[in-house]
C-alpha cells in the first residue's frame, strides 16, 4: 500500500491524532467519526477529511479504510476494536484496551482468528527516560531486579476531566489503577519482561464524594511477579499536584532513583538522566505502527500486552473489594 488510510473514532482525544498522523507522510486519515455529529463533521470541514460521520459501523464499511483509531470514552474501546477487527480492518486502540474480563478475552481470540493487527496506545513506553531504562535492564545493568515502583499522580479534576464527565460513571471502570495505573503495570511488564503472580492492594477515598466519583481515588497495589520482582504502583486522581509519573528500579548490580543510575553507593558517581521530554512522543509509536501495519509484523504493543496490563489492573480492583491477594489471568501469547 503507498498510504495506510486511516479513520478516527472520537473527536475528543483523537482530533490531534489527524496531524500526527500526517506528519507521517506514510498515512492519510479519509475519515474521522464522533456520537456528537457536528463535532465530526467540524473536525472533517477543518481538516478536509473527505468522509465523517456519526455512526462509526458506517464508518467500517468504507472499503478503502485501512486502520482505525479509537479514542473514545473507555467502555466502548472493546466494543468498536471488535467490530473493526470483524471486517478486516487494522485497528490502534486507547488504553485500556477493555473495562470487562470477557471483553479482554474476546479481543484476544478476535486477533488470533483474523490475524489482524492490533496495536495499544501506551505511549509511556516511548517516554525517552523510560526507554533508556529500558535499555539498561536489557543489558543486564542492575544485574537481578528485585523491585520497581512507579508513581502515577494526575488530578484530572482539576484539569477538568474527572468529575461531571465520562471517567465519572461507574460503567466506565475508570480508576486510577485501570484508567491511569495501567501505565505503570505496562512499564512494569516491560522493562522486566515478566507476568504479574499476585497482587494486593489498599485504597482510600478523601478527595472526591461518592456522588462525583464512585470509585477510590488513591491506590496502593503491589504486585509479585514470576521471577520474583516485587512492584509497587501508587496511582491517585485526588493530589494536589502537577502530573507526575516517577520510575524507580533496584537490583543486586544498580538502581535507578530520582532520574539517576545509581552502579555504585557513591553519589557522586551517580549518573543523571538529562533528557528533554517532549510531552506524549507520538511519532516513533506511530512509525512503529505503520511499520506493523504496511510490513504486516506484530505491532510492538499487541493485544496480549494490552490484555494482560489490564488484566492485572482487574486483579488488583478484586483485591480491594475482597481483602485478599488475587492471582491475575495470564494471556499467553500464541502468534
Amino acid at each position: 500500500m503507498e498510504k495506510v488510510k486511516v479513520g478516527i473514532v472520537g473527536m475528543g482525544g483523537g482530533k490531534g491524532f489527524i496531524d500526527i498522523f500526517r506528519e507521517s507522510k506514510r498515512a492519510e486519515v479519509i475519515a474521522v467519526c464522533d456520537i456528537i455529529e457536528e463535532r465530526a463533521k467540524e473536525a472533517a470541514e477543518e481538516k478536509n477529511i473527505p468522509y465523517w460521520f456519526k455512526d462509526y459501523e458506517k464508518m467500517l464499511k468504507l472499503k478503502e479504510l485501512d486502520l482505525v483509531v479509537v479514542r473514545t470514552d473507555d467502555k466502548n474501546h472493546a466494543s468498536i476494536s471488535l467490530s473493526a477487527l470483524d471486517v478486516g480492518k487494522d485497528v490502534f486502540v486507547e488504553k485500556p484496551m477493555a473495562v470487562k474480563m470477557e471483553e479482554l478475552e474476546a479481543m484476544v481470540k478476535k486477533v488470533e482468528k483474523t490475524k489482524r493487527i492490533l496495536m495499544v496506545n501506551y505511549i509511556l513506553r516511548y517516554n525517552p527516560i523510560y526507554r533508556l531504562v529500558k535499555q539498561h535492564a536489557d543489558k543486564g545493568m542492575f544485574g537481578k531486579i528485585f523491585y520497581i515502583q512507579r508513581e502515577y499522580l494526575h488530578n484530572l479534576d482539576r484539569e477538568g476531566i474527572l468529575t461531571g464527565t465520562w471517567r465519572a460513571e461507574e460503567n466506565e471502570f475508570h480508576t486510577p489503577i485501570t484508567g491511569g495505573g495501567c501505565h505503570a503495570i505496562d512499564t512494569f511488564r516491560w522493562i522486566l519482561e515478566d507476568e504479574a503472580e499476585e497482587v494486593f492492594a489498599y485504597s482510600s477515598k478523601m478527595a472526591y464524594s461518592k456522588k462525583d466519583y464512585s470509585f477510590p481515588d488513591s491506590i496502593i497495589a503491589l504486585i509479585k511477579f514470576k521471577k520474583g520482582t516485587i512492584g509497587k504502583i501508587h496511582a491517585s486522581f485526588g493530589c494536589i499536584l502537577k502530573y507526575y509519573a516517577d520510575l524507580q528500579v533496584m537490583g543486586t548490580e544498580g538502581s535507578f532513583v530520582g532520574n539517576k543510575f545509581y552502579y555504585s553507593t557513591k553519589e557522586e558517581e551517580a549518573l543523571s538522566v538529562n533528557l528533554d521530554y517532549p510531552g506524549h512522543p507520538f511519532q516513533p509509536l506511530i512509525k512503529d505502527l505503520l511499520d506493523s501495519v504496511i510490513e504486516r509484523k506484530s505491532p510492538p504493543i499487541d493485544v496480549y500486552d494490552g490484555a494482560n496490563a489490564s488484566s492485572i489492573a482487574f486483579a488488583i480492583m478484586e483485591s480491594l473489594k475482597i481483602g485478599k491477594p488475587v492471582k491475575p489471568k495470564v494471556f499467553l501469547r500464541k502468534i
